[in-house]
């Protein structure tokens, strides 16, 4: 499953989601807010787990995650797809 989730405090919320979940991966990094956030979870509504911020990882929502990594070359280093958070 995949979370589209906001955070300010990222190392954080990854620690408090590992406690949880275990060990979650950092797929990409977005700019943007809970604006940002509402729009991917409408975006992506077919998808999603209900009562969650967990989307199947569908082909459409997989490459919409490749295509950030494309555009967004600074988080490469902190998020690369399939990359684990250190």
């Amino acid at each position: 499953m995949i979370k589209i989730g906001t955070s300010q405090a990222l190392r954080k919320r990854l620690a408090s989601l590992s406690r949880s979940t275990g060990k979650p991966q950092l797929l990409v990094v977005e700019p943007g807010g809970y604006q940002r956030e509402r729009s991917r979870h409408s975006q992506f509504a077919s998808l999603r787990t209900a009562g969650t911020e967990l989307f199947r990882p569908a082909t459409v929502l997989l490459e919409h995650i490749d295509n950030l990594c494309q555009k967004i070359p600074h988080w490469r280093g902190m998020a690369n797809v399939g990359h684990e958070w250190d």
